[in-house]
């Protein structure tokens, strides 16, 4: 018997299940291949961050090891933006016995939140616009930015978890209807880290004038679960706005430039200047792409670029001075327009060539064209990733630990009595755990209550720390006064240098308090 061949209504009928399976396997693929990726950067890079970061690694290991939520032992200051995140990373460390202590996890993290991010953008952009290959723009886009230096430098903060999860509720939310699940997406971002409320206000009203009705159910699902963790921190702290925010606004006269001078500083240090270039005239075709592309009419697009527009402008009105953490989803977004411009040149040389090449050559020459657009994005920090590999990114590490590590040997009854007074008090305060006076006022409220006027010198000598940390870098706008102070020149003995090659040059001295006669 003749086998019977399926009709074309039969293979017709056929061709999106098969095509639906083959970009299934596709975004398989691709998401194994960027685990790799992001597996390979944890090698080289695990339990580095920003020195800021390290504040609230100290408290999660305090609360992990059953101390409370603190910074200081015994001082209930809610000196962290990221309260929730110390709670995660604290009962990531305890659930592990420790095995993931709080710089783990955050590595840890910080790259799962990357892969989720640009997976999850990528499956929205193919459901946007079939003829986009979601697989394709997610391994571009996703591999970039696992290699970025800007995202390397910044592994471990609260901001890239965050990211993943406003990018899991517009997802949520708008491809697949479930506000509920967006909702409590939010609130948990929104309790890592209270500024995620931009986010949660963005794709609100995005769904509320998509659907042209309040949505009640994730509204609730958002406000619900955050009202009892705002109730505890006012409970525990006396306040819900972390000391951060007056912090860093008090530094705000000291910035050298402006907060859009900064971030092009910020994105050339990361590309050069070629590259930042290079990846704004992308980012922009890019847009364009979108655009024409229908990615705007989304749910979860629009969502997005309302919460980009909404924390530029926050930010700026809040007068802070920039920080590279704060820019994270935007430098994400431009990574991704970037990728998406360069995949549609692609397509269209694919399509031009098609007609006087065999496809196999007229494949290779289009990806060889996407290739060599993103090739000045990716390039710099492929470089950089090779010279860097295996080192902490932040100069301010190396140094600060071996200061900590001094000072941890050297403190006299133990870490719980010590006192050490710094600047810059992540790293340093981490690997000492000494009790810190903060002198920019991030975890010391007394600090705090005194920058800005002459009255701070006086505050140090009269709090008598047994050490005092001199950095080269703060010594004109902060240390200067406080060390030519007669109570503290008098008293104070040089115990230990360290040099910084990598920050600033100089050395970073330990100053201890010599015993009253």
């Amino acid at each position: 018997m003749k086998p019977r061949l399926p009709s074309r209504t039969e293979t017709a009928a056929d061709e999106p299940g098969a095509s639906a399976r083959a970009g299934a396997r596709r975004g398989v693929a691709a998401l194994a291949a960027l685990a790799g990726i992001a597996l390979v950067i944890g090698c080289g890079f695990w339990r580095f961050s920003y020195d800021d970061a390290f504040i609230t690694y100290r408290y999660a290991r305090h609360w992990a090891a059953g101390e409370g939520l603190v910074y200081n032992r015994g001082e209930a200051v809610l000196g962290t933006t990221a309260p929730g995140y110390a709670l995660l990373l604290g009962a990531i460390s305890r659930a592990t016995g420790g095995w993931l202590d709080a710089p783990a996890g955050g590595t840890l993290l910080s790259l799962a939140a990357l892969v989720a991010v640009f997976a999850l953008a990528g499956r929205a952009a193919a459901r946007a616009a079939p003829s986009l290959s979601g697989a394709a723009l997610a391994l571009a886009t996703g591999g970039i930015a696992l290699t970025l230096r800007w995202n390397v430098e910044m592994l471990g903060t609260e901001t890239l978890p965050i990211l993943a999860l406003a990018v899991a509720a517009a997802y949520l939310a708008g491809e697949r209807e479930r506000p509920i699940a967006a909702g409590l997406a939010l609130a948990l971002a929104m309790a890592l880290r209270l500024d995620a409320a931009l986010a949660a206000a963005a794709l609100g009203v995005t769904l509320w004038t998509a659907r042209r009705r309040f949505p009640v159910a994730f509204s609730l699902a958002g406000l619900l679960p955050l009202a009892p963790w705002l109730g505890w921190l006012a409970l525990r702290f006396g306040a819900v706005v972390p000391n951060t925010l007056a912090a860093k606004r008090g530094e705000i006269g000291r910035a050298l430039h402006g907060y859009t001078e900064y971030e092009w500083f910020w994105l050339a240090r990361t590309l050069s200047a070629p590259g930042a270039v290079a990846l704004l005239v992308l980012a922009a075709a890019g847009a364009a792409v979108a655009w024409r592309a229908g990615l705007h009419r989304r749910t979860f697009f629009r969502a997005l670029a309302l919460w980009l527009a909404l924390h530029e402008i926050a930010y700026r009105i809040l007068r802070v001075p920039f920080a590279p953490w704060y820019e994270e989803a935007l430098v994400q977004a431009l990574v991704f327009l970037a990728a998406l411009a360069a995949l549609a040149a692609a397509g269209w040389a694919a399509r031009r060539l098609a007609t006087v090449s065999p496809p196999g050559g007229a494949r290779a020459a289009a990806l060889a064209l996407g290739a060599a657009l993103l090739l000045p994005i990716a390039a710099p920090s492929v470089a950089w990733l090779a010279r860097q590999w295996g080192r902490p990114p932040d100069p301010r590490f190396a140094v600060y630990a071996r200061a900590g590590r001094f000072l941890a040997a050297r403190a006299p009854g133990g870490a719980r009595r010590a006192t050490v007074a710094a600047v810059e008090i992540g790293v340093l305060g981490y690997v000492s755990d000494l009790r810190v006076l903060d002198l920019a006022g991030l975890v010391s409220p007394q600090v705090l209550a005194v920058r800005g006027t002459d009255r701070l010198p006086a505050l140090v000598a009269a709090a008598r720390p047994q050490f005092l940390v001199d950095v080269p870098a703060f010594r004109a706008p902060i240390l200067g006064a406080i060390l030519a102070r007669p109570e503290v020149a008098s008293r104070y003995r040089e115990v230990g240098s360290f040099t910084a090659p990598d920050y600033g040059g100089g050395a970073v001295r330990i100053l201890e308090r010599v015993p009253s006669p």
